[in-house]
């Protein structure tokens, strides 16, 4: 049976710090032992990791449902640990990288959520860093409590345990130290991590993780250090270009709006949500009403969509967008609008009524990846840049599933 209710585990089985005698600096491990994740929740995280820049949401819902249509024939269904199943070992060798690749990236994503993390974006969306430096992490995270880390991802199905450990472990020393201590995205980064998934065993995948150590004697147990706005600014970019479209990403992107957005408003999970609205009388959310399977290969068991928690969307929105047309921040200097968006402290899962596993999950910056869900009435409405806030359009209401 093919992945697509069961809850799965992976266990951290190794960490290893790595010294730094630089002041300043923030001496953190990985708070969580292990994660617990549907398949909702590394479909949603794979999405959020897969593309550097703006594109179509609609071609990567296509490529990630691919991936995940991957995914769900090589996990079983049945047994707790997480594990890719050895019918993956089938795959051409340069696509069983990129599988593994963003697999791993999916997971290392989820670790970072699970120890309180909450904005996030690519290293490539955002200025600073070491000077001169060509190697660099993959992400950048934001935490209004541990503050600015930076995180590279590793995936593998081939290395032994101990090559692999090296792999994770040059990856921190070579892609993530040398930016600790600089200016990234408004705040400095204080720490960081890497994450390797190792999924060889037959039993059961793992997580390795190297990590930032500082000495007490220079001050290891220091500040976190501010919540950086930019990476909370390209963090939502990400988010509305998945719920909504690529114009309102890059809008938010830049800080400037330039035409009106109109959205659906929904009941779902005790909270109100906001996502895109689709051309003609209804809405779609999820596969394409036209029923095409684009992307080859078994379409995938669940499908699943985007949509983000109607007031974050509004506190995102009327922070990150000037109804006048004009840049909202001068530069990258944007740290003065401060950590007013709202969040959860970790992930939420939503459970089907009809005892079919995840309905959805909640990621803590209000981005929602709905699977197979009904919804009484969805209300057409539009951004108003001026009232920064939700206004509805009359005339308009459906009934949908997606």
């Amino acid at each position: 049976m093919t992945w697509s209710t069961k809850d799965k585990d992976l266990a951290v089985a190794n960490t290893q710090g790595h010294t730094i005698l630089q002041p300043g600096l923030l001496g953190r491990g990985p708070g969580v032992a292990g994660i617990t994740f549907a398949p909702l929740e590394l479909f949603g995280a794979m999405a959020r990791c897969h593309y550097t820049h703006l594109i179509n949401p609609h071609a990567v819902t296509w490529e990630v449902q691919h991936m995940a249509s991957l995914l769900e024939q090589h996990v079983d269904d049945h047994s707790y640990p997480f594990d890719i199943l050895s019918s993956a070992d089938t795959m051409k060798d340069y696509v069983k990288s990129y599988f593994v690749g963003t697999v791993a990236a999916g997971i290392a994503y989820l670790v970072m959520v699970n120890d309180g993390y909450v904005w996030s974006d690519h290293w490539e969306n955002l200025a600073g860093g070491a000077p001169g430096v060509t190697k660099s992490p993959d992400f950048v995270f934001s935490s209004p409590t541990h503050g600015t880390a930076l995180m590279e991802s590793k995936g593998t199905r081939s290395a032994t345990t101990s090559a692999f450990n090296t792999t994770v472990s040059n990856g921190y020393d070579q892609q993530v130290e040398p930016h600790l201590g600089q200016w990234i995205g408004g705040a400095q980064a204080t720490h960081g991590y890497s994450i390797g998934a190792h999924l060889t065993t037959t039993t059961h995948a793992s997580l390795n993780i190297h990590h930032t150590a500082v000495p007490a004697s220079v001050g290891g147990g220091g500040a976190a250090g501010g919540t950086s706005t930019s990476v909370q600014r390209q963090s939502f970019a990400t988010a509305f270009t998945l719920a909504h479209g690529p114009s309102l990403g890059q809008q938010i992107r830049e800080g400037r709006a330039q035409q009106p957005f109109v959205f659906f408003r929904f009941a779902w999970a005790g909270r109100t949500w906001v996502t895109k609205s689709w051309p003609g009388s209804g809405v779609t959310l999820g596969p394409d009403p036209a029923g095409q399977w684009l992307s080859g290969g078994p379409r995938p068991r669940q499908d699943f969509t985007f949509a983000i928690q109607a007031d974050r969307a509004a506190q995102a929105l009327g922070l990150f967008l000037s109804p006048a047309g004009e840049p909202r921040f001068p530069g990258d200097r944007d740290a003065d609008f401060g950590e007013a968006i709202g969040f959860d402290k970790g992930m939420s899962r939503i459970r089907s009524e009809r005892g079919e596993g995840t309905e959805g999950v909640i990621f803590p910056d209000g981005l929602a990846v709905l699977g197979d869900v009904i919804v009484p009435r969805m209300e057409p409405v539009f951004w108003d840049g001026y009232s920064r806030n939700f206004q509805p359009i009359i005339g308009g209401a459906w009934r949908t599933r997606f």
